[in-house]
Formats: structure tokens, sequence, C-alpha cells
């Protein structure tokens, strides 16, 4: 099964399960006003629990919604079933369609509007059974429904009316047109519980479920509004980095990479390194495990891809050459010459010229390891950095909302250095240099 057909049946899943949790959620509800208005009543009429009659039809009626909830609750541990299923596309959508059938077969009762009055005339009043009037419950559940709709059609023009990218147009209209089917779905069901007997409760609580379900659609709408703005957001960026890209073009091919999930910008792959689709790919475990704590602790996952650049590709060039890292070398001519070799360290690329923008864009803090000197005179080390966005800069918040939704990738990149130690040896005075600051705008 391709991501896209993955991601489609994770979506398909995820909005069943957000349901069955809601419907449980009603359902628990009404325990626990069942419960209170129990309580309340024994305390009112100075008796205990033990000592009140209770109707058979409010025992049978609890006892269908404890059986309700059994329900709900295996479906949804079906769906988690379903969901963590690494099998093929037919099987998932064998699995989803027996689901389905299942959920059709099963009865979900909708209970009532518990209340004092309701308690006291189904338990102390013997042979008088209280008819609820659901009027009001109709008018409650109406009013909210409309409010949540008009709040997310409210989102949805503040965040995309300004928009201009094709993809966001045509799938906005189209979100909006589903809300507008939606509503109208909504009127008609109302319409048709409000034609019939308030005290027919069979048909009442089958159209009330209905109608629930229905409306949980509210909750995949506002997802999907959320999707588009952050999707437009991502344009965005990706039409500004293609803009700045003199600023960085390694930054810039970084960002594709991550924004596309290596779906564009392979080339770059190509002519400069390799990649790698885990971490475990590099064998070398105590690299490995530190690059595991390191992703655990920037973004919560335990594996990602690895981009290796080699000591040819533009970015080592870039690196190579960058002030802050001639003079991390050069302040550490003595201990190499010395000694061969140097702690790991941390850098932080800044923004000293146009000429190191690049080196900041595309990597900013990094680590420095494996730093060595070898025979021939020449200078190694590996630059590993993460690729993700967990600072708090005004920027960066931007990216982190992407990151945290999934719509970019991140991972590892690796960039080999390979030069002579006479190129850090021929620097002097560097601290004398001046320092330029610029920033891509």
């Amino acid at each position: 099964m391709n991501t896209k057909q993955r991601n489609y049946y994770e979506h398909v899943i995820v909005n069943q399960m957000n349901r069955f949790a809601s419907y449980m959620n009603y359902l628990s509800d009404f325990g626990k006003e069942y419960n209170k208005a129990i309580d309340d009543l024994c305390k009112e009429n100075n008796c205990n629990i033990e000592d009140v009659n209770i109707s058979q039809e409010l025992i049978d009626f609890k006892k269908q919604i404890e059986s309700s909830y059994d329900k709900a609750k295996s479906f949804y541990k079906d769906l988690e079933y379903i969901r963590n299923q690494n099998r093929s596309l037919m099987d998932i959508d064998y699995l989803i369609r027996s689901f389905n059938t299942r959920v059709n077969l099963a009865k979900f009762p909708i209970p009532k509007n518990i209340t004092l009055q309701f308690i006291n005339n189904t338990v102390i009043k013997k042979g008088y059974v209280a008819k609820t009037d659901y009027s009001e419950e109709l008018k409650k559940l109406e009013k909210e429904i409309f409010k949540d709709l008009k709040d997310i059609r409210k989102k949805i023009h503040k965040d995309l009316d300004n928009v201009k990218y094709s993809e966001i147009i045509n799938k906005k209209e189209e979100l909006l047109s589903d809300i507008n089917a939606l509503e109208k779905d909504v009127k008609d069901y109302i319409a048709q519980i409000q034609e019939v007997n308030n005290n027919d409760d069979d048909f009442f609580q089958q159209k009330s479920m209905e109608l629930i379900l229905l409306s949980a659609k509210r909750k995949e709408y506002y997802d999907q509004a959320e999707y588009l703005r952050l999707r437009a957001l991502q344009l965005k960026w990706d039409e500004r980095v293609k803009k700045n890209k003199a600023w960085g073009e390694d930054a810039a091919a970084i960002w594709k990479l991550a924004s596309s999930k290596f779906t564009e910008g392979l080339d770059y792959i190509q002519e400069n390194g390799y990649l790698l689709q885990s971490i475990t790919e590099l064998n070398n475990k105590e690299l490995e495990n530190e690059l595991r704590k390191k992703l655990e602790k920037q973004i919560e996952k335990s594996d990602a891809k690895v981009l290796v650049l080699n000591e040819n590709s533009t970015l080592s060039k870039h690196i190579s050459k960058d002030l802050e890292f001639i003079i991390f070398i050069k302040n550490n001519l003595d201990k190499l010459k010395k000694y061969k070799q140097i702690k790991d360290t941390s850098l932080n690329f800044d923004v000293r010229s146009q000429s190191t923008t690049n080196s900041h864009l595309a990597l900013h803090r990094c680590d420095v390891k494996d730093i060595y000197l070898d025979d021939n005179s020449i200078v190694h080390a590996l630059i590993v950095d993460t690729i993700d966005y967990n600072f708090g800069e005004a920027e960066v918040k931007e990216l982190n909302e992407l990151q945290k939704v999934g719509l970019i990738e991140n991972y590892i990149i690796i960039t080999k250095i390979s030069l002579p130690l006479d190129f850090y040896s021929n620097y002097y005075n560097l601290n004398k240099l001046p320092y330029f600051y610029g920033m891509m705008k």
C-alpha cells in the first residue's frame, strides 16, 4: 500500500474512531447524570438507595445504555486494531467493510434527558411511566450544530479568502459545499424527528443517533479547514524559499526535500551524496545511538532518513570555508597536530555575510563529530544535524506548526568535511575580520 492510500485509510479510520469516542463520552455522561439523579432523589426523600423502588423500565434502559457503551468500546478497539495493521490495500478495505457491516447491524439507543422529575416519575410512582418531551433537547442540539458550522465557515474565510493557490481555492470551495450539504442534512433529520409524535421513543432514539453521528462531521470539517490553512502556509514557504534561493542554494534544496517528503529535489541528492532510509544503515552503533537520542529529544521519533553529503558536495565546500568552521579549526590547530584528533563539539553557524548565509539557513546549530588529521595532513570531520524546526524564533513557529501535523518530513543530514590542514593554517588574525550580518527577506 503506498503512502497516499495509507493516509486515506488512516483518515477514514481516525474519523470513525473520533465518532465512537464522542459517543462513548455521551453515554458516560448519561451514567454520571443517572447516578446523580438517584442520589439527589435519596437526599430529597431522606432514604437510602436500597429503599428506592426503581422501575423495571429504568433498570432495563440503563442496562441497554451500558450494553451500548460496551459495544462502542469494542468497535473502537476494532478500529485501533485495523489502524495498526500493516496489510495490503485489499485487506484493509475488507476489514473496514466488515467493520461497517457489524456497526450497521448493531443497535445504539440514545439516552433520554435524565432529570430528577423523570427519575421521580419512574421510581416512586408505580405504574406510571413518564413521557419525555424531546423538543428542548432537539433545539439545544440544533443550535450547537449550526453554531459550530458557522464558526467553521468563519475560520475558512478568515484563513483562506486571500490565498492565491489554485489547489487551496478548489479544496476550500469543496469544503464549503460539504458544510452546506451537512447543514441541509441536519435540517432534514430534525424535520423528520419533529414530524413524529414526541412520545415515540424508538423513532427518536434511532434518528437522534443518526443525527449525532452525522453531526460528528463537524470535527472532520474543522480539521480539514485547519489542514488547508497549514497547507497554504506550506505553499507560501515553498514559494518564499524558491524566490530567495540565491541566499542559500543548499538551504533551499534541504527545505525542498523536507517539504515534499523526498518526492521532489532528488537531483540534489544524486549530485551531492546519497540517502539512507534509516539510521541503522549507517552501520555505526555509537553514532546510531547518539542520533536516536537526538531524534527522540528533538522530534519524539526514534528513526528517520539520513542524507549523507560527500566531501565534494556544495554544502561541504560552504562549511569548509565558512568563517565559523575556519575559526574553530584554527583555534584547535595545535591539538590536531599533536594528538591527530580533537573532541566532538557543537557549532552555531551565524550570518556574517551573504556568503555565510547558506550554512546558517541550511544548518544553523549542529554537531561536529569525528574530527581528526590523517597522515596526509587532511582535516576530516562530520557535520551532523537534524532537519527540524523547534526553536523559538517567530518565523520558525510557522514551520513548527507544519512539522507537528506531519506536512514536512524531518530527517538527519551528515556532511563530510575533508580539506588540507594548510588551508586553515594560512588564515591569520581571524578575530580582526569584520562581521557582516544579513537576513533572508
